[in-house]
């Protein structure tokens, strides 16, 4: 339950109680713009200004829209069975939601909630109707060419406005009455105090047997909720698909299938699969918006985008999340309870990523078969990520061994996951975690980059170096570079199993960055001294893992070495000497920190420590703009250098292997290249297009006043910064790190030099816009700047949007060259 927290019970509750809170808000709010509405068309009462009641009247007609279009026929469909229908109102045999599927009929919900639920739909309903005679005469009124004042007394004051007086009396009392039956919806923050403790350990005890779930004490429970997602999307569906379990077990999901409007009669569909985040139930993944998808408007969720875009839409829940799980035998007698306990502990089953693999492959092969669907994209956020590429992997490797002309997968989008989970628990928790997750959990496999790897269809890895959730040397991203240019723990390229997980530097570097010395000054019987060669282009064609622990090295000395002098010279405690970028400002030798040191205040000594502190200045500048080197893939050098060696060899992978791709995206947008990346002779990559791409607040926020630098700008300024060493005024304190300036300007020279060149930026340009297929290929890299849980920005949608339809125009290109 700690690494599932959506398969618990408790989260249920709480997605149920926060859904109570939004719904009972809304109502509340409904209600009190119908009685306001109702009051302007009373006889007795002060008219307002024409503007006023226009915005009245408006607004009432935007609450009888979703009342009648959501509300009404939802609460209907769950309570009709206990309602006269001779009452009013949509009735059942018109509901939507009768052909939707299993929706759920409040089984969850305590018995009396349901009378209370009953008891606000009749009142809802006496709304509705009075809301039928008014808004006419409201229309009427707010839209007469003779103008308000006019249109109001012949209204209200000739023969019909006793009809209308009443029926606006009615509307106002049934709406005051609908505001006080609210409040018995609300989750009370008391619930739990009235019950004695005996009553709660008597409630727990039973919830753990499995013979009864705690009731919930409101009608807005996830079956409301997924009736009125159902509601929302015009013919939409819910399905049931099964799968084994065990040996003779059965395992039911939960799928809601979306439909687009737009491929409404084509044969050939294409459909696209939502895996879940952890604690995530399809029933959110829409939001709680109740006119979703019944206006048109800014996509706010992955089902409005992939609906605008042409794809039917298919969400699950995971078995062991919402109603998905084991095909429950057996009553609730003792013997079903003692069966139940040995199975808690022995037999049962709980949610762990098999489950979840098996859980979105079941799904897949569901919609290839008996739906209507031609093509298929699997996008998975977070560990959803794990299930769709294991999804992808078996059914491109199916399709080879069948040889198979066409592909049903289109496209393979892993959104802001993992490469393995011990790697995000060593950086979430500590280093302990991973191996103790791998000791407990031996039968887990999360190995996440081997499976997006080994697909043959386009894909997509997606990631924010900002990331809080999944921490950037743990990314898929990283996974996927530390493979492709040194392997895991530099075993070869191409290696997948471990990488991601804590990697220390070689003995010789670790002891020389704690003694905070040079590799060269620093003399141990156990470690090497010698100092690896930087890798030169064209002639290497990767890094070595030498050589990029060294380069990391070299990257933390430097910032030990400008902390440590800049914290001295203000009076500091250096214990911390790894800064990152955020350089304490150098103090001016002043009179008020020269009565702190009585060495600044020596008449002997003023020009040594003028001299001292503009040396110290000139260190602390130089770490500043080191610091701040930007990836064009990841977070800043100083970010990673407070992370460790590895976050920095994660950094300059991550560089080499997609920086490429961000470049040619900067070049043509430069150059004026068209959206499918034809041979443009004005095509080329210039120092311009580093320039790093900073978003506003955000970037503030991360990088205070200081922005990211591009590295053909850093690496001018450390060699302005070597250059000035062999002048009269050296800086003594640079002098002492003159070799590791140097080896990192090579290395920078040589990532520049690589991904710059004509082909890597032939191959980035060919991934870009899917012209070539390779197998293990590392993918089309999207940068985002969103987080870890917010919707993709609108210029990250674009992104995205654009990259789907350049795969669609490839896939109608070969389907015309295979019928020539």
């Amino acid at each position: 339950m700690i690494a599932f927290p959506g398969a618990s019970q408790r989260h249920v509750c709480e997605v149920q109680k926060e859904f109570s809170k939004y719904m009972v808000g809304r109502l509340d709010s409904f209600s009190a713009t119908l009685a306001s509405f109702a009051v302007s068309l009373s006889p007795t009462v002060a008219p307002s200004s024409a503007t006023d009641f226009n915005g009245i009247f408006l607004r009432a007609e935007k609450v009888e829209r979703t009342m009648c279009d959501v509300l009404l026929p939802v609460l209907e469909h769950l309570l009709i069975t206990d309602l006269e229908l001779t009452e009013g109102g949509v009735g059942s045999s018109s509901c939507p939601l009768g052909s939707a599927g299993d929706v759920g009929f409040l089984e969850g919900v305590a018995p009396e909630a349901i009378k209370d639920a009953q008891a606000f739909l009749s009142l809802l309903r006496r709304a509705v109707a009075d809301l039928s005679t008014l808004l006419p005469v409201a229309r009427e009124i707010n839209y007469d060419p003779f103008g308000y004042d006019n249109a109001r007394r012949s209204v209200l004051f000739g023969p019909r406005g006793q009809v209308v007086g009443e029926v606006a009396k009615s509307l106002y009392v049934t709406c005051m009455e609908m505001r006080e039956k609210l409040m018995s919806f609300v989750p009370s923050e008391r619930e739990g105090e009235r019950k004695t403790q005996f009553g709660q350990i008597l409630e727990a005890a039973r919830s753990f047997l499995g013979s009864s779930v705690p009731l919930h004490s409101s009608v807005f429970c996830l079956d409301l909720l997924r009736a009125c997602v159902l509601n929302r999307f015009p013919k939409s569906k819910q399905i049931w698909v099964e799968r084994r379990f065990g040996v003779c077990g059965r395992i039911k999901i939960d799928v809601m299938h979306i439909p687009c409007a737009e491929q409404e009669g084509k044969e050939e569909k294409a459909a696209a699969l939502y895996c879940q985040p952890n604690a995530g139930l399809y029933e959110l993944a829409t939001g709680m918006n109740l006119l979703s998808g019944k206006v048109e408007g800014e996509c706010q969720c992955w089902s409005d985008f992939y609906l605008a875009n042409g794809y039917d839409v298919y969400l699950f829940n995971y078995a062991g999340y919402g109603r998905s799980g084991p095909i429950r035998r057996g009553g609730n007698g003792p013997l079903s309870c003692l069966r139940r306990i040995f199975g808690l502990f022995f037999t049962n089953f709980k949610p762990s990523p098999s489950s979840l693999k098996a859980d979105a492959l079941a799904v897949a092969n569901y919609i290839t078969k008996f739906a209507d669907a031609s093509s298929l994209l699997l996008h998975g956020e977070s560990i959803g990520g794990l299930a769709a590429a294991h999804t992808a992997r078996v059914l491109c490797d199916k399709e080879r061994r069948q040889r198979s002309s066409s592909s049903s997968i289109s496209f393979l989008v892993c959104d802001r996951t993992f490469c393995n989970l011990p790697a995000v628990g060593q950086r979430l928790v500590g280093a302990w975690a991973g191996p103790a997750l791998q000791i407990f959990t031996p039968l887990w496999k999360t190995n996440v980059v081997a499976d997006y790897l080994a697909t043959t269809c386009n894909k997509i890895v997606a990631c924010d170096a900002s990331d809080a959730m999944i921490v950037d040397p743990s990314s898929l991203k990283a996974g996927v570079a530390l493979s492709g240019e040194v392997g895991a723990w530099g075993r070869g390229v191409g290696k997948t199993s471990g990488v991601g997980l804590v990697w220390d530097a070689p003995v010789n570097m670790r002891v020389a960055d704690w003694g905070g010395t040079g590799l060269k000054d620093h003399k141990s019987c156990y470690s090497s001294t010698r100092k690896p060669k930087p890798p030169q282009w064209p002639k290497d064609r990767h890094v070595l893992t030498e050589e990029a622990f060294y380069f990391a090295f070299c990257v933390r000395r430097i910032g030990k070495w400008a902390t440590l002098h800049s914290k001295n010279m203000n009076n500091e405690d250096s214990s911390d000497e790894e800064e990152g970028i955020e350089i304490t400002p150098i103090k001016q030798p002043t009179q008020s920190n020269s009565e702190e040191n009585p060495f600044l205040c020596s008449p002997r000594n003023s020009f040594e420590s003028t001299s001292v502190h503009l040396q110290v200045q000139g260190l602390a500048a130089m770490w500043s703009t080191l610091a701040r080197t930007d990836s064009l893939t990841s977070s800043t050098l100083g970010v990673a250098s407070k992370l460790g060696f590895d976050a920095i060899v994660a950094w300059l992978c991550a560089s080499l292997v997609f920086g490429g791709q961000q470049l040619v995206r900067s070049a043509e947008e430069r150059c004026g290249s068209s959206q499918n990346g034809t041979e443009d002779q004005h095509f080329s990559i210039l120092s311009s297009d580093f320039e790093p791409i900073v978003v506003e607040d955000k970037g503030i926020a991360e990088f205070g006043a200081l922005k990211p630098l591009s590295i053909p700008s850093v690496i001018q300024n450390l060699k302005k910064v070597c250059s000035e060493l062999e002048i009269e005024s050296r800086n003594d304190l640079i002098l002492q790190i003159e070799e590791e300036i140097e080896y990192v300007v090579a290395m920078l020279t040589y990532v520049v030099d690589r991904i710059s060149s004509e082909r890597i930026s032939s191959d980035a340009r060919d991934i870009i816009h899917d012209r070539k297929e390779i197998l293990n290929s590392v993918g089309t890299f999207l940068n985002l700047k969103c987080g870890h849980n917010s919707f993709y920005s609108e210029n990250e949608q674009e992104m995205l949007k654009q990259i789907l339809l350049n795969s669609q125009k490839r896939e109608t290109i070969d389907y015309l060259n295979e019928m020539t």
